[in-house]
C-alpha cells in the first residue's frame, strides 16, 4: 500500500519541483522540503510529514535509535501492547504521562466536571484516562467491517468510592443491551448507578451547577406531588439506560416532512421490575 502511495506522491512532487528541495539520508529515506513550510520523509515502508524541520529530524533520530530509546522499550507502550495486543492492522499510542508533565498534571482534565450529563456519561472514563500511563487505539479490519477499540490502563476499584457509580455491574435480568427496532440507525447503552451518582453529585460536580438539581427536584415535585425524588424515585431506577435511533414512519400523516429526522427513544431499567406470572 505504501509503495503505491509513494508512486502516486512522487509525480505530484515533481510538478512543483521548483519549490522543492530534495535530499537523501542513510537508510533509503528521501527528504522533500516544500517552500520551507512542509517537510516530507519518504521510505519504502513509511512516510512522515510535518511543518517543523526539527520535529522531522527528531523523528528520524528515533527511527535510527539515536538520542532516545526505541518506542518498543517504553514501559507505557509495553503495557499497551500487553493489554490491547500487538497483532492489529493499526495502533495509536499516546503517552499520557508525558502530556501530564507538559500540562502540569491530569492532562488538563478537571477533578470535578461542570456538566452533569457529561459527568454521568464520561466521568469515570475521564478519571481513568487521567491516571492511565497510556491512551491507546487499535484498528482491526475484517471482511465486511472494521473495528476501532479505545483503551486505557487501570482498575476501577482503585479510584475510590466517589467513582464507584460509573462502574455499575451489568444487570443479570432486564432488556437486551440494545433493542433492535426495524432499520436501527444507532444505539448506546450506559451502565451507571444513577442513584449513587446523584447522591454523590457534590463530590463529582463543580459547585455552580448544583443549584440546577434543586430546580429539577422542584419541577418534578409538581408532577409527582407528595413524592421525594431521592427517597421515592431514585430507588426505582436500575443501573443502565439505553438510547436508540431509528427511521420514523409517516403513515399517520397526510404527507411527509421536508426534513426526515430519525426517531429517538430512551429505555430506563427499573431496579426491581415486576414480571407477570
Amino acid at each position: 500500500m505504501l509503495t503505491k502511495l509513494r508512486e502516486k506522491l512522487e509525480p505530484l512532487l515533481e510538478l512543483v519541483s521548483e519549490q522543492i528541495e530534495t535530499s537523501e539520508v542513510d537508510g533509503g529515506v528521501h527528504l522533500y522540503e516544500v517552500g520551507g513550510k512542509a517537510f516530507i520523509a519518504v521510505h519504502a515502508k513509511w512516510i512522515a510529514a510535518t511543518n517543523d524541520r526539527d520535529l522531522l529530524s527528531k523523528t528520524l533520530a528515533l527511527r535510527d535509535g539515536k538520542d532516545k530509546p526505541a518506542l518498543a522499550q517504553d514501559k507505557a507502550f509495553q503495557t499497551m501492547t500487553r493489554q490491547m495486543g500487538a497483532d492489529r492492522e493499526g495502533r495509536l499510542f499516546i503517552n499520557t504521562h508525558a502530556i501530564a508533565e507538559a500540562t502540569g498534571g491530569r492532562l488538563g482534565l478537571p477533578q470535578k466536571m461542570d456538566n452533569p450529563l457529561g459527568s454521568l456519561l464520561f466521568g469515570g472514563i475521564l478519571e481513568m484516562v487521567a491516571r492511565s500511563p497510556y491512551g491507546g487505539l487499535t484498528l482491526d479490519i475484517e471482511e465486511q467491517q472494521f473495528v476501532l477499540t479505545a483503551g486505557v490502563s487501570g482498575k476501577s476499584d482503585t479510584l475510590g468510592k466517589s467513582y464507584a457509580p460509573f462502574f455499575a455491574d451489568h444487570p443479570k435480568i432486564g432488556s437486551r443491551p440494545i433493542p433492535h427496532p426495524p432499520e436501527l440507525i444507532a444505539g448506546l447503552t450506559v451502565y451507571r448507578d444513577f442513584g449513587e451518582w446523584y447522591r454523590r453529585r457534590e463530590e463529582l460536580l463543580q459547585p455552580q451547577v448544583l443549584p440546577g438539581f434543586d430546580k429539577f427536584e422542584s419541577g418534578l415535585g409538581n408532577l409527582l406531588p407528595d413524592k421525594d425524588f431521592s427517597a421515592d424515585v431514585l430507588p426505582l431506577l436500575g443501573n443502565n439506560f439505553t438510547i436508540v435511533a431509528a427511521p420514523q414512519s409517516y403513515d399517520h400523516l397526510d404527507g411527509e416532512p421536508g426534513v426526515k429526522l430519525p426517531g429517538f427513544a430512551v429505555v430506563i431499567e427499573l431496579a426491581k421490575p415486576a414480571f407477570p406470572r
